[in-house]
């Protein structure tokens, strides 16, 4: 029967590639390409695709219309498509106002591009504007999504608008989509869904990223991101590994529906959960309350050497290895589960610093529990919450405006400076 199965789903693609290849065949002979004003165009129904500049063209400037026409018919401009300029080391500026698609490697390395103008367009594709290292500004008001290396390694780019965008996607940890735009000061994506792999790495500039609607942060998003100071992250419930490693001017970050520090491979009751490093390395973190986060990954806060309280909400159930190792001056501990999470191997460190120095606060009527679990019976000083423990929960309105939000996170470290 299996084998029945299998030779009836091979005659179904086989059928399928042969519909393909015919409409693709169909597709060729309907398309026409024709020259117009320098730019190579590929003409199918009622529109037109740039294809390549002509032979011999030395401009610098493109303006690309948003209609041309042909033969007595009129096609709309709405496709760049892919390597059409790549490696035009002559245009500097390009406009093109009915554009909707930017193809992949459309513009990679036309390293004298300074302006571009192309405000319908929705789809940045993979490597658009790889190496445009001469870029400054970029305006996107329409754009929905900027795919794997959309402008990696464009040194000179210092401000990006993308006030539509919903995912800026990167599934090579090689083309972030903005990895290594060593200049980039500020970004802007109210709208944004989904923050992909490696996205932002070694943005040095970058000081503050508002993403009030992310949902998702994706491994390395902003690694290395030296000037990071503060982001908004209220909506986002999964964070990848070394997200933020080495954000070392990361003061404070607000994450009240994070459920997940980390990316899931396996069980780690397997032994097979490993993705590490999500805040390692963030020395200038003060704080972090994460009310309802399940799994704090492996080393997830290692080397966080300013970190002084923290406060996991009541379904946190695994702290990775290492997690908090080295952080030699955390001084309050909140833990509101009744249930002991389990604790990876040296969660606190090796040295019995964090256990010695650092006051642990748990639930009231499981004493118990926690003085006989591994990894927290070895805290010296164990309370009961009463309501009276330093430190405020950031999962409250703190300053009582409303809302919760970053505000009381800064609320928060005002007092802990002041106790």
């Amino acid at each position: 029967m299996k084998r029945i199965t299998k030779n009836i789903q091979r005659a179904m693609m086989r059928v399928f590639l042969l519909l393909l290849t015919a409409f693709v065949a169909v597709s060729n002979l309907n398309a026409q390409e024709v020259t117009i004003d320098g730019l190579v165009y590929r003409l199918s129904e009622s529109s037109a695709m740039v294809m390549h500049v002509e032979k011999g063209n030395m401009s610098k400037i493109f303006h690309i219309p948003d209609k041309i026409s042909y033969d007595g018919q009129e096609y709309i401009v709405n496709t760049i498509l892919d390597r059409a300029f790549a490696g035009n080391t002559n245009i500097e500026e390009i406009y093109a106002p009915a554009c909707t698609y930017i193809g992949l490697q459309a513009f990679a390395y036309c390293s004298n591009l300074k302006q571009i103008e192309i405000p319908a367009c929705k789809y940045i594709g993979e490597a658009s504007f790889l190496s445009c290292k001469k870029l400054t500004v970029i305006e996107l008001p329409e754009c929905i999504k900027i795919n794997d290396g959309g402008f990696c390694q464009c040194e000179s780019l210092e401000i990006i608008s993308l006030p539509k965008c919903e995912t800026v996607e990167s599934s090579d940890s090689r083309w972030g989509a903005f990895f290594e735009c060593y200049n980039l000061k500020e970004v802007s994506l109210p709208k944004c869904i989904k923050v992909g792999q490696s996205a932002f790495v070694n943005c040095g500039n970058l000081q503050n990223i508002y993403l009030p609607m992310c949902t998702y942060v994706g491994g390395a998003a902003f690694s290395g991101c030296t000037s990071l100071k503060t982001i908004c992250l209220d909506k986002c419930n999964q964070i990848g590994g070394s997200a933020f490693k080495d954000c070392t001017s990361l003061q404070e970050i607000y994450l009240p529906m994070v459920s997940l520090l980390g990316e899931v491979s396996g069980s780690y009751n397997s032994g097979s959960y490993y993705y590490a490093y999500t805040f390692s390395g963030c020395v200038q973190l003060q704080s972090i309350d994460l009310p309802m986060c399940k799994i704090i990954g492996i080393k997830a806060f290692e080397g966080c050497t300013s970190l002084k309280y923290v406060s996991l909400g009541k379904s946190t159930d695994y702290i990775g290895e290492r997690a908090f190792a080295d952080c030699k001056n955390l001084l309050t501990f909140k833990v509101h589960s009744i249930i002991t999470p389990t604790v990876g191997t040296d969660a606190f460190g090796s040295d019995n610093r964090i256990y010695a120095n650092c006051e642990l606060y748990i639930p009231a009527g499981r004493e118990i529990a926690y003085n006989s679990a591994d990894g927290w019976k070895n805290f010296v000083v164990i309370k009961v919450m009463d309501g009276a423990e330093p430190g405020l929960p950031i999962s409250q309105d703190v300053n009582n405006d409303g809302t919760v939000d970053t505000q009381d996170v800064l609320e928060i470290y005002e007092y802990m400076q002041k106790h």
